[in-house]
């Protein structure tokens, strides 16, 4: 079976601090764009070792508010993995 592409859920199940690099592999969207962002206080982050970082479950929550159609495609697709074979967190076992 295929499962569906969501951002929200890649995010928020992700298991660690998400790097600049990281966010702009899986949001495909370029290095400079997420630095501007994060710089305009568009994305919440921290600074870890002097880079920063975004915390999974906070960039979720943001994602959740601004895009709200992706949100409940995370909460379907979530629930759904929860009832397929998943571990219990929306994550399919691999």
């Amino acid at each position: 079976m295929v499962y569906p592409f969501n951002l929200i859920v890649v995010i928020e199940t992700y298991g660690k601090p998400i790097t600049v690099k990281e966010l702009a592999r899986i949001s495909s969207t370029s290095i400079d764009t997420i630095y501007r962002a994060a710089r305009r206080g568009m994305y919440p982050f921290y600074r870890s070792g002097g880079i920063i970082v975004f915390d999974p479950s906070t960039l979720g929550q943001y994602y959740r508010r601004m895009y709200p159609a992706m949100a409940a495609a995370a909460n379907k697709l979530l629930e759904h993995n929860r009832n397929e074979k998943g571990n219990g967190d929306g994550r399919l076992e691999r």
